[in-house]
């Protein structure tokens, strides 16, 4: 139990660092760049995957279900593209339909989608019983 709280709030450190790289990226290209914000929210998006996923790997969990390193960011990618999706519909929904500013809108979705990229990434890319099989 304790080494899952551990693997908890390293996630919550690693995935802090990536948002605070997403979130700058985001403003900066919408604010100063003038890129309309569903774009910036793609392009910073995939800088944060990149951080989190060196971090996930090299620090956060323990034990990689997949020897193949293609294959597991691959899978990671997928799971972050799942996420991506989510941003790309949550974001747009929070921001004109509910009418919030599209950073609160950002900071809303990106807890949502915190929650699903652990259980997934913990179950399909670092999941001890599945390496085991």
């Amino acid at each position: 139990m304790k080494q899952l709280l551990i693997e908890i709030i390293k996630y919550l450190i690693s995935g802090g660092l990536a948002f605070l790289a997403d979130i700058c990226v985001l403003y900066l290209l919408t604010e100063y760049l003038k890129i309309h914000y569903f774009i910036s929210v793609g392009i910073a998006f995939l800088c944060g995957l990149v951080i989190v996923y060196i971090l996930n790997t090299k620090w956060v969990f323990r034990y990689r279900t997949h020897k193949n390193k293609k294959l597991e960011f691959l899978i990671f990618s997928l799971i972050t593209l799942d996420g991506l999706c989510l941003n790309l519909i949550l974001i747009p929904f929070f921001t004109e339909i509910c009418g919030l500013y599209y950073m609160f809108s950002k900071v809303i979705t990106t807890g949502l989608v915190l929650i699903w990229n652990y259980a997934a990434r913990k179950y399909y890319l670092f999941n001890k019983r599945l390496e085991d099989r």
